[in-house]
């Protein structure tokens, strides 16, 4: 298939700049567990295992020997032709891996607008499985939690709604959406006096946009 073709099909013959670049996508980075990016931590282990792998098993070693001399370690009896095609199988498993990371956040973000659009049909059931369905694509999409919780609670499953919105500020405490969706939540369930704390915390990220309007409106609520 033609790279035009692919381009239409992909990104609709659009140019793809930074700011056309889905939420879902920029979210890696930000993620991290314990205090280190998510990412990094995928990346230390595959060189871990590799390089454990280069030191401690045969093949691996062969493999440093083919590439300081292929003569020498075709002479010395190593299957050079073997060992060099399960290099780039390797390789391409890994390229694979790669490429379905970098994919994974652009379906997950097409299944998020599924979620919204499910909702807008009043099919709550519908958004649940499609924001389920983008949770697993990307695991640590701030997006994907806010449309799941979004869903649970059109669906009537507060408790759920709660729990999912309290996952997205654990991955992402500095990110106003996640308090603001649990200010509204707590709001509709308990009142404004419950929500202005979570509110407040949204505010202090988004003082001039809708969260601190938000909290603004809570703090004179009666």
């Amino acid at each position: 298939m033609s790279r035009p073709v692919l381009d239409i099909l992909i990104v609709g013959g659009k140019e793809v700049v930074a700011n056309s670049l889905p939420s879902a996508f920029l979210d890696i980075p930000k993620a991290t567990v314990l205090g280190i990016p998510y990412i990094a931590i995928v990346i230390a282990v595959v060189i871990a295992i590799g390089a454990y792998y280069l030191r401690s098993f045969r093949s691996g070693r062969e493999l440093y020997a083919m590439g300081s001399n292929p003569d020498a370690a075709r002479l010395a009896g190593i299957r050079v032709g073997r060992r060099v095609m399960t290099a780039f199988a390797l390789s391409g498993a890994l390229a694979a891996a790669a490429l379905y990371s970098l994919a994974s956040p652009w379906l997950a973000a097409r299944r998020v607008d599924d979620a919204y659009s499910a909702l807008g049909r009043n099919d709550p059931a519908g958004a649940v499985a499609d924001a389920h369905s983008a949770h697993d694509l990307n695991p640590v999409s701030v997006d994907a939690l806010l449309a799941w919780g979004t869903a649970e609670a059109a669906r009537g499953n507060v408790a759920a709604a709660g729990r999912l919105y309290t996952k997205a500020i654990s991955i992402q405490p500095d990110n106003w959406r996640p308090w603001y969706y649990r200010a509204r939540l707590l709001e509709n369930i308990a009142g404004p006096k419950t929500a202005l704390f979570d509110a407040q915390q949204a505010a202090a990220r988004d003082p001039r946009g809708l969260a601190g309007t938000y909290a603004a409106s809570l703090a004179t609520a009666p």
